[in-house]
Formats: C-alpha cells, sequence, structure tokens
C-alpha cells in the first residue's frame, strides 16, 4: 500500500468514549486531491449536523456518529477503490437522517412555534374585539403576522436539502424570540404605515387603508410574516431615505 494514498490518518476527536468530531491528520506533504478535501468537508458538515439533530439524544447521535466514522475511515483507508463506497455510505446516511430524523425535529418545530404563536393571537384577538377603533386594528395586523410567520417558516423548513439541516436548527433555537421579533419588525412597520411616512400599495388596495379595514389589516400583516426577510430590508432602506 502506497501510504501517501491515504492522505489522512482518520481518529475520534476529542476521545474514544465522548466523540463529538473526527480528527483527520495529515500523511505525508502530498497534495489531496480536490474530491478527498471535499469529502472531508462533507464528513465535517455531517458530523455537525448529527450533533445538532441529536444533541438530547445521546445512543441516537452516537450510532450515526459510527456510520460517519466508518466511512471517513474506509475513504482514507489508503485504497483508490474505497472512495465510491464510502462516498455512497456518506450520502445514504445523509438521506436517511433527512428523510426520517428532520421530519420529527421540524414537527417540534412547527408544534412549538405554532403554540406560541396561537397563545399571542389569542390575546391580540381580544384586544382587536374590544379596542380595534382605538387600536386602529393594529393587533389584526399583528395576528396575520403570526400567521404569516408560522406559514413561512413552515414552508422555509418543509423542503431542504441536509445541508440546510443544521443552519434551519440554529435559526429555530429561539422560538419565542423569533416571533417576538417578527412581531415587532412588523408593529414598526405599521406604526410607520399609519403615521403616513410611505405606503404599500397592491392592487387597488393601500396599506393606508389598514385603520378602517380589519380584512386588510389582516392580510396585511399575514404578508408581513411571510414576508419577514423582505420587510427589514424595506424598512432600512425607507429610514435612510429619510435621514
Amino acid at each position: 500500500m502506497s501510504e501517501q494514498k491515504r492522505y489522512f490518518i482518520v481518529s475520534r476527536y476529542p476521545n474514544n468514549s465522548e466523540p463529538k468530531g473526527i480528527g483527520f491528520s495529515p500523511v505525508g506533504d502530498g497534495k489531496v486531491p480536490e474530491e478527498y478535501l471535499k469529502f472531508r468537508l462533507d464528513v465535517e458538515r455531517v458530523v455537525q449536523t448529527v450533533n445538532a439533530l441529536f444533541e438530547k439524544d445521546k445512543d441516537k447521535r452516537l450510532e450515526a456518529y459510527e456510520q460517519i466514522f466508518q466511512a471517513a475511515q474506509v475513504c482514507f483507508s489508503g485504497r483508490e477503490g474505497d472512495f465510491v463506497p464510502a462516498s455512497q455510505a456518506l450520502n445514504e446516511l445523509k438521506k436517511t437522517i433527512l428523510s426520517s430524523s428532520w421530519i420529527f425535529v421540524r414537527n417540534r418545530i412547527m408544534g412549538i412555534y405554532g403554540l406560541y404563536a396561537l397563545l399571542l393571537m389569542i390575546i391580540l384577538g381580544a384586544a382587536q374585539y374590544f379596542f380595534h377603533a382605538e387600536l386602529k386594528n393594529v393587533p389584526a395586523v399583528l395576528i396575520g403576522t403570526c400567521l404569516g410567520s408560522w406559514l413561512f417558516v413552515s414552508i422555509k423548513t418543509g423542503n431542504i436539502v441536509f445541508d440546510e439541516i443544521y443552519e434551519n436548527i440554529s435559526q429555530h433555537r429561539s422560538l419565542l424570540l423569533r416571533l417576538i421579533y417578527c412581531c415587532m419588525l412588523s408593529l414598526a412597520v405599521t406604526f410607520c404605515l399609519l403615521a403616513g411616512f410611505f405606503e404599500i400599495k397592491l392592487g387597488e388596495v393601500s396599506t393606508a387603508m389598514i385603520s378602517g379595514n380589519g380584512i386588510i389589516a389582516l392580510a396585511t400583516g399575514i404578508f408581513f410574516g411571510l414576508g419577514e426577510s423582505s420587510l427589514a430590508t424595506k424598512l432600512s432602506g425607507k429610514v435612510k431615505d429619510v435621514i
């Protein structure tokens, strides 16, 4: 066996009993082919995703880790013919995680986020029912924002590839804070609209009609929730234009 073809010695990191990563120790000073470097990066991403996905389930995390580790060992065994089966094994593991484990995590995210949104909508619904005139339908806008934000998260997490799992888990760790941020952003834009700083028109419907029409207020909030990233950009742009 040519030692140079091995490229890396694979080891458990930081230790064998509680591994959280995979160590790659270079063998020699030769150039490592690009496909092997890509495989190493892919392994590191998969380990990162597995650690986040099974953070509270040690057995499943270690089971997935061992499969990743074995694939890495096979890839860097020093035999050129082992690269393809190692890549196939890693890809199969990614497909399995995406089609099974991610579904449970997504359902938990949607359930908790939906519960927070529902509780907030009940409070806002009471405010809208009793004080819609005084509050100029602002609670209706925020109810729509809760609905739109939940739909946005559902759409965003419903059709992803494996490499997006870690990003989605990181983004949805603090679901209550996310909902509060979305509602505060919607509230800020609504106040600017009611003050007349700017206006959004879609066909014959204008945001200037929010205070007098609860349905338009609700629909506006849904748009705000679905387009929260664009909403933040638009608000920032308007502020810069004014200043």
